[in-house]
């Protein structure tokens, strides 16, 4: 079968890239019938021990895969009909979430993880896959300097840095392909957040920004601000206002959250608005979780909120533009990332961490207030 050949008649692929006359590799929209294949891609990467055990049965990513809001793009090898890489990109509140790609051995090492994922996200934004999304958001893992790299040459903007984000797979008494997939193995994987925008972004971002009178949430917004050309046009007509008093007569209905339970992460995300009460009560109901990640809006309101992180103990670790829609919002309006952990966990997470020049300073400013 010639490349020529296979040019003409490009379905079911949206993207071909030849390496040598034995691998010509071609994307396209996974179906529910690769899920067997999809499955055995990860168990020849993780063995019995990703985070999230849906990929181990085959009825249950049979599902996800018939999601639209889950697009999966397989790459094969269109030579023997192999599926050789697999990657999800998971739409969820108006931004695509991009999961790292993961490759059949034989097939590493060849360049192919820039190419697979570049072409793919160009094609589904050409397709229009993404045209209700704001935002494509993605994590790579701080002790790969490589894929932070291609990260960033994808147009890819550093926004946050997280310790251990995936710290405990918890899945006990869960039995999936006769094999147990009981663990209590604690896995060292600090994480650098990164965002690309999409068209509709700069339509459907508030610019109105307030934030409390602190040193590293300012770092943190002009840290994007300098990151790219780019940003400087998105944040040039921003309104950001300096809040030294906190509003502390706000009404008490002001709430508006979304909490988010991963058991397998060991991990809770808050969205939104909570009073000091309620956040004080989550973090006793809670306490058997390991981390726990606070956005809060960068609204008014928003900054009592801040305050009351940080009273708490929490640690600022990020700023995610565009991120949070309130109930009283037509747009999305950005927030501060908070972290709250112990501390043996933290100092973990800062093992073998590796950055490229422009993470450099970001890790330091972050991991600074862990080490005081």
């Amino acid at each position: 079968m010639s490349y020529k050949t296979i040019q003409k008649n490009l379905e079911p692929y949206f993207f071909i890239h030849q390496v040598n006359e034995n691998i010509i590799i071609g994307l396209r929209r996974a179906t529910k019938s690769d899920s067997p294949q999809i499955s055995e891609l990860y168990i020849e990467g993780y063995g019995y021990k990703y985070i999230d055990p849906m990929v181990y049965d085959i009825k249950s990513l049979s599902e996800h895969l018939c999601n639209q809001n889950n697009i999966w793009i397989a790459g094969e090898n269109i030579i023997n009909n192999e599926l050789m890489a697999i990657s999800l990109i998971d739409i969820k509140n108006n931004v695509a979430l991009a999961g790292k790609i993961i490759m059949k051995k034989t097939y590493r090492g060849l360049g192919l993880s820039s190419i697979l994922s570049l072409n793919g996200v160009k094609m589904l934004i050409k397709e229009k896959l993404l045209e209700n999304c704001i935002k494509i958001d993605s994590d790579v893992r701080a002790n790969q300097i490589g894929a932070q790299k291609l990260t960033e040459s994808a147009f890819g903007i550093a926004y946050s840095f997280i310790p251990i984000k995936y710290i405990f797979a918890d899945k006990r008494g869960l039995i999936l392909n006769n094999k147990s997939l009981s663990t209590s193995e604690i896995v060292l994987e600090s994480m650098f957040g990164y965002f690309a925008i999409l068209p509709p972004f700069l339509e459907n971002r508030v610019k109105d920004v307030y934030l409390l009178d602190n040193d590293l949430m300012f770092f943190l917004y002009n840290f994007l601000n300098s990151f790219r050309r780019s940003m400087r046009i998105v944040m040039k007509d921003d309104y950001l206002e300096t809040v030294k008093k906190v509003p502390e007569n706000i009404s008490s209905d002001f709430e508006d959250v979304d909490i988010k339970i991963n058991f397998y992460n060991s991990f809770i995300q808050i969205r939104g608005l909570l009073s000091r009460n309620r956040i004080k009560y989550l973090l006793k109901k809670y306490k058997i979780f390991r981390i726990l990640i606070w956005k809060i809006p960068t609204t008014l309101e928003g900054t009592y909120c801040m305050n009351v992180a940080l009273e708490l103990g929490f640690k600022i670790v990020g700023y995610d533009m565009a991120s949070i829609k309130l109930s009283n919002m037509q747009n999305f309006c950005d927030s501060i990332i908070f972290f709250w952990s112990n501390q043996e966990i933290v100092e973990a997470g800062f093992c073998n961490v590796q950055t490229t020049q422009k993470n450099k300073i970001l890790f330091e400013k972050i991991s600074q207030q862990f080490i005081e």
